[in-house]
């Protein structure tokens, strides 16, 4: 049977029912492809704090990285608890890879950022370079202009040939 083609239904099709999930035949399968973690980040005083929840995820398959002043959380956490049994499988927690980035602003030390992950919440500590006073500059003159004034003023006071 042919169907009307509607492309505006697609922009409002809620896909994350049929997006990895197996439907048909032994039941439902989880989704093992990317997962995102929530994030909050604070400023404090002295430093920027970035907590990504990461339940599940050791702390040694973390990676940090920074790169063009964007630091990268990455990792991934593998299944803990899988059930099988009257033609289903069962698993409670999303699993796979997870990646997020933060453009870092300017006034971070980053040659201070710590990191510690503790009942599954990760803190980045990402310190603030203390601002030192501003500084004046003094402009100096002897510029074209400056350097012609001078050269008429000594042509003025150089003394007269005598005759």
């Amino acid at each position: 049977m042919l169907s009307l083609y509607r492309p505006l239904e697609s922009l409002f099709r809620d896909d994350f029912w049929n997006r990895g999930f197996e439907t048909m035949g032994t039941g439902l399968a989880r989704h093992t492809e990317m997962w995102t973690p929530t994030v909050d980040v604070v400023e404090k005083e002295g430093a920027y704090l970035i907590k990504a929840e990461l339940p599940g995820v050791k702390p040694e398959e973390i990676e940090i990285n920074i790169t063009n002043n964007v630091l990268t959380l990455q990792g991934e956490r593998k299944e803990e608890k899988e059930e099988e049994k009257d033609g289903y499988r069962r698993t409670e927690r999303m699993v796979g890879t997870f990646r997020r980035s933060f453009t870092l602003p300017q006034g971070t030390n980053l040659d201070e950022i710590e990191a510690s992950a503790e009942h599954g919440v990760l803190t980045v500590r990402i310190p603030k370079v203390i601002a030192e006073a501003p500084k004046k500059v003094e402009v100096k003159s002897g510029g074209f202009l400056d350097k012609a004034k001078k050269v008429v003023t000594q042509g003025l006071k150089a003394p007269q040939p005598r005759a």
